[in-house]
C-alpha cells in the first residue's frame, strides 16, 4: 500500500504518516525489517504500528512491538484492535541477540491473525470482525515509537524498511521477504 501522505519527521527519531484511508484496509499484512542496540529495549516499544485515538484506548489498530522485559525475554508481539477490542499475540523468545538484523511481521486475513519472525509463523489466533479504525486524523501510521503523541517507548534500535498490504501475504510470501526483504517491495 502506498500511502498519499509525505512522511513527517519527529527530533527524536522516529517517523509517522498522518491518517490515510489507504492504510486502514480490511485485510492487512505489515512488516518491518530491523536491529535493536540494546538487549532491552522497554515494553510496547513499536517497530511499526497505526494508532488509534492518537495514543487513548484502544491505543492501536494494528502493530508490531518489542515487549522487552527486565529478565532479558525479548518478545515480538502482535497488537491489533479488532471488533472493538484489543489484543496481543506474542511470538516468545523471538528476537535475536542485540546488533543482529531480524525480521517481524502479522497479519490478520477476517479469520485469524498471525505473528511472524525471520518468515516463520511463531502464532496465531482465529479472531473475526473489522479491524478498529481511528475516524479523525489521530490514527497515524508510527514508525519507531509507540505513539504519535509523545515520545512513548520509542525502539532502541533501528527500522530499515517497513511495508503494509491491504491483504494476508501466504506463507510462501513470508518466507520469500527473509531470503529477499525488498522483492515484495517493489512494483
Amino acid at each position: 500500500v502506498r500511502s498519499a501522505r509525505s512522511p513527517a519527521f519527529s527530533a527524536n527519531g522516529y517517523i509517522w504518516y498522518e491518517r490515510d484511508t489507504l492504510l486502514e484496509p480490511a485485510r492487512v499484512s505489515f512488516w518491518s525489517f530491523g536491529a535493536r542496540t540494546t538487549t532491552n529495549t522497554g515494553a510496547y516499544s513499536r517497530t511499526i504500528g497505526k494508532t488509534y485515538n492518537n495514543n487513548t484506548s484502544p491505543y492501536i489498530s494494528y502493530g508490531l512491538e518489542i515487549n522487552g522485559d527486565t529478565t532479558g525475554q525479548q518478545n515480538i508481539q502482535l497488537a491489533m484492535t479488532i471488533a472493538g477490542a484489543q489484543f496481543s499475540l506474542q511470538a516468545n523468545n523471538s528476537l535475536p541477540a542485540a546488533t543482529v538484523p531480524f525480521q517481524a511481521g502479522g497479519s490478520y486475513d477476517g479469520a485469524t491473525c498471525r505473528v511472524f519472525v525471520d518468515g516463520v509463523q511463531k502464532n496465531s489466533v482465529a479472531k473475526t470482525g473489522a479491524i478498529s479504525y481511528d475516524t479523525d486524523s489521530g490514527g497515524r501510521l508510527v514508525i519507531a515509537n509507540s505513539s504519535s503523541a509523545a515520545n512513548n517507548n520509542p525502539l532502541t534500535g533501528d527500522v530499515f524498511a517497513t511495508a503494509v498490504w491491504d491483504r494476508a501475504l501466504t506463507p510462501a510470501e513470508w518466507r520469500s521477504l527473509k531470503a529477499n526483504p525488498w522483492q515484495l517491495l517493489q512494483g
